[in-house]
């Protein structure tokens, strides 16, 4: 082989690999920190609300060749009462291996890394709409049914998608490119390593709900072949109202024996701290029902004593009315009209 030759096929050689190296490259920014804002909220029965809030920090470096992405999310039920589902989440990828921390089991779960498994959008179905300006940068916007995303260099500056009266989403409210990123903010908890190479999903550290959640079913959902109709949402919907319901129709008579207990209490406290003891066990109670409503007056002796004595004596009156009726209810909407 002449020198010719030999030079040529190493500058063919070294563009090859140039290119493969290229074509690896799965954003336009070799390092970089992105936080989110989680949002969603929707109507799940007439008298049921969902919110769902949260934080994502998205990290990657070597044009991410290396990401690791945490989340933290908290769904709030309200009715009458609350029912909270709060999950978090750590995954990391590293060349073609993908890493799930389950928290629950210390465990983290390898399989291989799939498209879209972590700060990836596949948009090849997707049609471009346009331009938005979001935490200072203008990334392109794709659509695909109700789902929107806007991407820049590849990545993910907003991911929202709304379903049957719902909406969710993350937005970036952060971004920092070309920063100092150590192996630390790639680490993992020092948990064993299970391999599972069929695994698609996330594992979450919480499942409060016994079928997958709203805000899952959103994430998930895909308008062709989903409706209100659908068994799996009807499922879903009905067992998280059902929760709530027997939750509600629990918690409010032991309220009112509560609430008659803390106002025979407060009636004989001779000083500030007896008072103050007589809240301890409508407050564990509350807490322990996440009711978060601030409408217990607090007494100051000498104050107010007799108009705090005279709110107990009304809203325990009111409650007295109601319990027959939640006794006989047999669903939320029975519930619901005790209420009124």
């Amino acid at each position: 082989m002449s020198v010719k030759h030999f030079i040529a096929m190493v500058v063919v050689s070294a563009t090859l690999v140039a290119q493969t190296s290229e074509t690896k490259k799965t954003y336009g920014i070799q390092t970089g920190q992105v936080e989110y804002e989680i949002y969603g909220s929707g109507v799940v029965t007439p008298d049921s609300n969902l919110s769902i809030e949260g934080y994502e920090k998205f990290s990657f470096r070597e044009w991410g060749k290396e990401r690791i992405e945490e989340m933290e999310r908290t769904e709030t039920l309200y009715g009458t009462l609350q029912i909270v589902d709060k999950e978090k989440t750590l995954k990391k990828s590293k060349q073609d291996t993908l890493y799930i921390v389950d928290f629950d089991n210390e465990n983290i779960i390898t399989s291989n890394l799939m498209e879209g498994d972590i700060g990836q959008i596949d948009v090849s179905r997707m049609q471009k709409a346009g331009m938005m300006n979001i935490a200072s940068l203008d990334c392109e916007v794709w659509v695909e049914g109700t789902r929107k995303v806007c991407l820049y260099e590849g990545i993910v500056l907003l991911d929202e998608k709304s379903y049957l009266g719902f909406v969710y989403g993350k937005r970036a409210t952060d971004v920092s490119f070309d920063v100092n990123l150590s192996d630390e903010d790639f680490e993992l908890p020092d948990y064993s390593a299970k391999e599972d190479l069929l695994i698609i999903n996330v594992v979450t550290t919480t499942q409060t709900y016994k079928a997958e959640s709203i805000s899952d079913k959103i994430i998930h959902a895909n308008e062709t072949n989903i409706t209100s109709d659908d068994k799996d949402y009807v499922k879903a919907v009905n067992g998280i109202v059902q929760d709530l319901f027997e939750k509600e129709k629990k918690y409010l008579p032991l309220l009112l024996k509560t609430m008659r207990k803390t106002r025979a209490c407060l009636h004989v406290a001779q000083s500030q701290s007896d008072a103050n003891e007589c809240y301890n066990e409508i407050n564990e109670l509350k807490s322990e029902f996440n009711d978060d409503s601030d409408d217990t007056l607090i007494m100051i002796i000498d104050e107010n004593k007799q108009s705090v004595l005279d709110d107990f004596d009304k809203k325990i009156r009111a409650l007295k009315t109601r319990v027959p009726c939640i006794n006989r209810a047999m669903d939320m909407t029975d519930l619901s009209a005790c209420m009124k």
